[in-house]
């Protein structure tokens, strides 16, 4: 992911076709929504260009389409089905 591509994915927000939030995925595994990723802008470029793997250093991006939708068991929402933004504790799949 280069911080040209990033800026993109900030600017724009939503996948097309579908228009379906996206979001980044760090180095080691986190989730950051958009909104994080522009309040957090100079800290992920930091990590990309100085290739460090501190959570902030966005390596992809994918859209809300691609996680599980969330569940509900007998009337009470399965926590463990909801993807939530690492910066912010948005949930990404409503």
């Amino acid at each position: 992911m280069t911080t040209r591509e990033l800026k993109r994915v900030i600017r724009d927000k939503y996948a097309w076709p579908g228009g379906y939030e996206l979001f980044g995925l760090t180095s080691d595994g986190g989730i950051l929504c958009v909104d994080c990723m522009r309040k957090e802008w100079r800290q992920i470029v930091w990590s990309i260009k100085n290739n460090v793997s501190d959570g902030w250093k966005v390596v992809g991006v994918d859209s809300d389409a691609q996680l599980e939708p969330r569940e509900f068991i007998e009337g009470n929402l399965d926590e463990y089905s909801l993807s939530n933004c690492d910066g912010c504790g948005k949930i990404l799949n409503p």
